[in-house]
């Protein structure tokens, strides 16, 4: 499943209307939606939005295996690329034989 898919279904199973979930980002309603199912968000504008929903975006291998490079490093680049779009960030790893995984935060 993909990471945006995973949010939108974590949204849906608690209940959360739009707005309650567009109020925990703090943004507008249909600034987090678009940024959830257009396939058009940039990848440094998707992890504040994982963030605040508690979760942290993981790289690991399709068989859910560690990812065998510096996941920090990664981010860090893709996050000052700001022209990259998730989804674009998220088909090469797949090509990779890759996923991002969106892991919860410890409370």
């Amino acid at each position: 499943m993909r990471a945006v898919d995973s949010i939108v279904k974590y949204i849906e199973g608690q209940g959360m209307t739009q707005e309650e979930a567009a109020a925990v980002v703090g943004c507008s309603r249909q600034a987090l939606w678009d940024k959830l199912n257009k396939g058009s968000s940039r990848f440094h504008k998707m992890l504040p939005i994982f963030s605040a929903f508690g979760f942290d975006l993981n790289i690991v291998h399709e068989d859910g295996s560690p990812a065998e490079f510096d996941i920090e490093k990664f981010t860090a680049a893709a996050s000052g690329a700001r022209n990259m779009y998730f989804d674009d960030l998220e088909n090469v790893i797949a090509a990779m034989g890759y996923r991002f995984e969106l892991v919860k935060k410890a409370e």
